[in-house]
Order: C-alpha cells, then structure tokens, then sequence
C-alpha cells in the first residue's frame, strides 16, 4: 500500500491538530487480525503514534468484526475522519498529511480510506476462503462418519437376524408377572423381519442426519436445513402428539413403563448370558458385556424419556419449560458424573488396563480386579480392596507395572 509507509490511524479527536513536524521515526503498525494495515508516525493532539496505532486496531477490529466492509470519509476538528461502517477509526491531522506527502488533512484520508477498504475486502475474502475450505473438509469428514456409522448398524442387524433364524442366537420367550407375552416361537418368526428392516431405516435415518448437518456447514444452505427439518419432524411430531391424545394418559403410562421395563430386562438378560459365555456375539466381548449392557440400558432410558412428552401429548408451553429446566440443572449436576462415565467407557473398550495388571495410580498400587465404568478396583499388598474413580486419572498419572 502507498499509505502503509507514512500514516494515520486514530479515533476521532474534537480538538485541533497539532501542527508540528512529522517525526522521521519509524512508524506505529496498525493491524487486522495480527495483519499490518497501515502505519502511524505521528502524535496527534498529545497521543503518541504507538497509542494512536493501538487505538486504531482495536476500533478496525470492532468495526470489521461487526460485518463492516466500506470506508468513508468526514470532515473532524483535527483534519479529517475514516469510518469503516458507522464507525470512526482513524484522524488524519495536518502531521499525518505531511508524512504522507499530501498537502492537506481531506486528501490524506480519502487516500487512507481506499488503502483501508482494499485491505478490509481482502481480509474478508481471506476469512472466507478459510471457512470454505473448513466446511468442505468437515462435509467429506462427516460423510465418513456417517457411512461408517451406517455400515456398522446395518451388518449389526443383518448379523443378529441371521443368527436367530440359524437357531446360534436363543431368545428367550418374554413374561410379566408370571404370565407370557410373547412366546420364544413368536420372536424368532418376527424379530429378524424387523431387524432386517431396521438395517433400512438405519441407513435413511443416518443419511437424513447427515444432510442436516451438511446443511449447517454454510449460510446458503442453513434454510435448506431448516426445510428438512420442518418436513419431516413436525409432522412426525404431530402424528405422535395426535396419537398420544387419543390414549389416556394413565393408560398410556402403563404402557410405556410396562414396554421400557420388558426392553431393560430383556436387553439385560442378554448382556448377562454373554457374560457368563450362555451366549456369544460377534460385535460384543465377554469382557466388555456387563459394561456395554449397562450403556445400552441407559440409552433405552434416555430414549424413553425423550420421547415420552411426544407419546402423551405433553406438548404445553409449561410443560416444555420445565422439562428443559430440569434438563439442564440435571446436566449441570452431573457433569462429574458424566466425565467419570465417559472416561470409564475409554478404559473399559480402550484396554488401557485390564484385570490381572499391577499398576499404581494417584498414589495406589495393587493388582487390578475389575474396570468398571466408575472406577478401577485393586486390590494392594495386605489383600484389601482399594477403589479409584476414573476422575483421578485426569489429574494422577497411570502407571502400568506388569501387564496380565
């Protein structure tokens, strides 16, 4: 920039410029998001050039910030101002014209306003160009997880399908109060038919949340987004709500409840026989049962609760209010919680440590017995049982003596 070796930049000052010579020192760099811009080399007013630069970075920063791109110029005490946007960032005074080799204050500032949107606008395009690249890298990212994602849950239904029609895969019949629902029979007839298509919906349900996610990605396509979801989930949303209506509520209550305790305890018992090695499955370790079981417990919970307000047309302003309320107070309560989970869900699946190592950690040292999804028990020299959650590990090294 012609400007960029001789001026200005400051916020608007009423009083007069001072007339005193330029110095011939070096300049005071005024930058845009640590770029350099312009220069300032003179004081104005008692306001050292360095003060001046610092001042001026910081009003370029606010303004550029808050979405201006275009410069203008107007008549100030002290000689003339630079507004980018509605915003002043700069007086040009009669030193600042010197150093910069015109004869006047106006004539300085017009030059300084143009260097000053030429350089906004390349910035702005710099800035875009990053988030271009960053969105089309997260698109081809996400793509990824989600073909995986879907991969994975549609060969996980095709597997279960096949090993409960070859007869590898047992189900036990499911009974309430010593009365059987539904009989073994009636499982292995209808239960691989589902899973089959639930292979289907897994794929379709996976792509759709791709696509509202994709559509996140840059602001032309965040309507698009915003179609999808209205397309699809209202009504949805309304159908569940219309059909909870015509329930009553105690009935359906009893239902969900009575639905949710047969899925927990059937989905428990599962896990359990793959513990004892009763069962046996290709996706989940006899080592890893007990902890997977326990996380798909929770989830069936979660998903249960979720769409429970939609089942009995809970759909009041209140009742919505409240819900998230108590959503996120319980979300703040049990942050530690949460934390000392997932980091139990990274010890158990990760085989950091397993039972039968010797390790010391925050302080303990002992024989390993169990990794739960709370904590590692071990057990130290005088045969005593020592538990330590897995929160310690965020701030107590992990040291593994002897491997199993």
């Amino acid at each position: 920039m012609a400007l960029a070796a001789a001026v200005l930049i400051a916020l608007p000052i009423s009083s007069a410029a001072s007339d005193a010579p330029a110095p011939s020192g070096a300049g005071q760099p005024v930058r845009l998001h640590g770029r350099q811009i312009l220069e300032v080399r003179a004081p104005l007013d008692g306001v050292s050039a360095a003060e001046r630069a610092r001042r001026a970075s910081e009003a370029l920063e606010a303004a550029f910030d808050a979405g201006a791109r275009t410069t203008s110029v107007r008549p100030a005490a002290a000689g003339a101002s630079v507004l980018l946007g509605d915003r002043s960032v700069l007086t040009v005074g009669r030193a600042d014209a010197t150093a910069a080799g015109f004869s006047d204050a106006p004539s300085a500032a017009t030059r300084a306003a143009a260097d000053l949107e030429k350089a906004v606008r390349e910035e702005a395009r710099r800035l875009g160009a990053q988030a271009a690249v960053f969105a089309i890298s997260m698109l081809v990212f996400s793509a990824l997880v989600a073909f995986f994602l879907a991969r994975r849950a549609g060969a996980l239904a095709l597997g279960w399908a096949e090993r409960i029609e070859s007869g590898e895969l047992a189900l036990p019949s499911l009974t309430a109060a010593g009365v059987e629902v539904t009989s073994a029979s009636f499982l292995r007839g209808t239960v691989p038919p589902v899973l089959r298509l639930g292979r289907f919906l897994a794929w379709i349900a996976v792509g759709y949340a791709w696509l509202l996610f994709a559509a996140t990605l840059s602001e032309r396509t965040r309507p698009l987004g915003e179609r999808l979801v209205r397309a699809v989930v209202e009504p949805a949303g309304d159908t569940l709500g219309a059909l909870g209506r015509a329930i009553p509520v105690g009935l359906a209550v009893a239902l969900t409840v009575a639905v949710v305790a047969v899925a927990l305890r059937a989905t428990r018992l599962w896990f359990e026989a793959l513990a004892r090695g009763d069962a046996t499955s290709p996706w989940v370790s006899r080592a890893h049962a007990r902890t997977t079981g326990a996380l798909v417990r929770g989830a069936l919970v979660v998903l249960a609760l979720l769409a429970a307000p939609g089942l009995l047309g809970l759909r009041e302003e209140g009742v919505g209010r409240l819900g998230l309320a108590a959503l996120l107070a319980l979300g703040l309560g049990a942050t530690p919680i949460a934390a000392t989970f997932l980091l139990g869900v990274l010890a158990v699946y990760g085989g950091t440590v397993r039972p039968g190592d010797l390790v010391e950690v925050a302080g303990r040292r002992g024989q390993v017995v169990d990794v739960t999804l709370r904590e590692i028990v071990l057990e130290d020299a005088e045969g005593g049982l020592v538990h330590v959650p897995h929160l310690l590990s965020l701030l107590h090294p992990l040291r593994v003596e002897r491997r199993r």
